[in-house]
Parts: structure tokens; sequence; C-alpha cells
């Protein structure tokens, strides 16, 4: 399986979380594991954000034996930005943004091969020529993700889209960790 890691930010993106189990964070070392999530050690030992990170899948390195969960996004469209900023917190932003930008989970629950997608079709979207309207994921969708995953999962995800979805081709690639990261609040 082929990771999705265009910069271009008019491409899907493969995002695999900063706490996922199957992350080696030793085999990447703290440089690369900042660089590719965004982050710093500070001097309590924790990780802090701080900036943007790459998600350049090249800087990650998994366990042995172990398969990450990606979870593809597509961009979000100017029709879904409205909607976002309606939002009153930073937290709901980061929410919807996943809800609009999720296409797919792969390794689902960390089964190889296993995929996941939203059901619900895209109500911004409207058919053109025969292609299928995009799918979102709908409420019940995300109580289920945020279930099985965490809404932190939620949190961290949607961040990645929201970054890039306002950073737009100026800042190809970089895209920020948010603070209710548990990889943050965990370390």
């Amino acid at each position: 399986m082929s990771w999705r890691s265009d910069p271009d930010p008019t491409k899907t993106l493969d995002v695999v979380l900063s706490y996922d189990p199957a992350v080696d964070r030793d085999a990447m070392g703290e440089a690369a594991f900042a660089e590719h999530f965004g982050c710093e050690v500070g001097t309590d030992g924790r990780l802090h954000p701080k900036g943007c990170g790459t998600r350049d899948p090249s800087l990650l390195r998994f366990r042995d034996g172990s398969v990450a969960v990606r979870w593809r996004l597509r961009p979000l469209t100017d029709r879904h930005m409205r909607w976002i900023e309606q939002q009153q917190t930073a937290e709901a932003r980061w929410v919807w943004s996943a809800r609009l930008a999720l296409v797919e989970i792969e390794n689902h629950l960390g089964a190889p091969g296993q995929a996941w997608r939203p059901t619900e079709p895209d109500a911004t979207e409207t058919p053109r020529g025969g292609e299928p309207v995009p799918r979102v994921v709908g409420d019940d969708d995300a109580r289920y993700l945020a279930g099985a995953y965490g809404l932190a999962a939620l949190y961290e995800v949607g961040a990645v889209a929201y970054a890039r979805a306002l950073l737009g081709p100026f800042a190809r690639g970089r895209h920020a960790l948010p603070a209710t990261s548990l990889h943050v609040l965990m370390t």
C-alpha cells in the first residue's frame, strides 16, 4: 500500500496520528519526530506543539510487525471552510474539518488491509456527470470514530486538514499538531 503524501494541498494526504502505537519514535529520533509532527521537547521533557510539522512520510519509522492506521484526507472546499469558520471553538473546527475531509481509514483499528469509509453524502456537493457525490462523516460515524479512536484523534486529523486548507499552496506540506494531541498531553 503506497502513501498518498503529495505536498500539493489539492491532493489527498495520508496522516498517521502522533501517538499511533506503530510509530517508533526512538527509531525516528527526536529531530525527525519533531519535524514530522511539528513539536519540540521542552525543558520538562514533554512534547509541546511548535509551528507546523511537515507530515513527510519518509521521516516515519514503524515498530517491527506493527501497522499504522492511515487517515486519508481530501482537501477542504471553500464551502466546507465557510461552515467550519462558523464554529465557535478550535476543537469544533478541528472535528468538523476531520468530518468533512476524511475519505477513508486504512488499517482500521490496526487490522492490516481493513478499511473504513464515511457513509453520509456531502450535502455541499452536487453530482457531476455521473460522478458519485463524496461521502462525509455524519453524526453516527463521528460518534463511532470518537468511540473507536478517541476525540483526540479527530482533533489531530482535523487540525491537519484545517491547517492545510488555511495555509494553501504557499505552505506546502506544513501541518500543525494541536496542543490537545494525546501524544503532546501524555509525554
